[in-house]
């Protein structure tokens, strides 16, 4: 792992195999099925996806948080400030808007929990779009306030997805590290 620092400096962007365990990751979609199931205050929108229902820092999403913690100060070679994190279940013909994101998300991570495949594209360096495709448990680290990054229209009929939000705690938006809002 010590030339991955560096690679995502580099690149703005890491995919990371096996983030967490595919045990881990099912874990986290079960958990996602049944505050779907169970709907009302635990279902919250976002103004990113108006039609797939986000759920809002529960406990076990904040548990898993803090437990990356360590291997993503590894990764990024940075000591991290959590900020916030939602999991979400795309629907049908949903479609995420290219963009970068607010402070907050100085460092983003989205991970694949299942359901029907759907990649994730970013910019590379180079303007170029890169589609990355997860299997649950993997994850892409990006800069995301740097790193612009969407996804075309979700043909399948459901794709977990779960975003970390972390700040650099000795850089420009360690202010953020306070900043959870219910709004990606």
């Amino acid at each position: 792992m010590n030339n991955l620092p560096h690679k995502f400096n580099v690149e703005g962007f890491l995919v990371v195999k096996n983030l967490i365990s595919k045990t881990e990751a099912n874990k986290l979609t079960r958990d996602l099925k049944k505050r779907e199931r169970l709907g009302g205050k635990a279902v919250t929108t976002d103004i990113m996806i108006t039609h797939s229902p986000s759920f809002f820092e529960t406990p076990i999403t904040l548990n898993m948080q803090y437990k990356l913690i360590p291997k993503l100060e590894k990764i990024t070679g940075f000591r991290l400030f959590r900020t916030y994190n939602y999991a979400r279940i795309y629907k049908k013909g949903a479609v995420l808007k290219m963009h970068k994101d607010r402070p907050a998300c100085q460092i983003s991570v989205t991970m694949d929990l299942g359901g029907d495949k759907w990649g994730i594209y970013v910019l590379d360096k180079n303007e170029k779009p890169v589609n990355i495709k997860l299997e649950p448990g993997d994850a892409v680290v990006y800069y995301g306030t740097d790193v612009w990054h969407w996804r075309s229209k979700f043909k399948g009929d459901n794709h977990y997805q779960i975003f970390f939000h972390y700040v650099d705690a000795d850089g420009q938006y360690s202010w953020a590290k306070d900043d959870i809002k219910q709004q990606p």
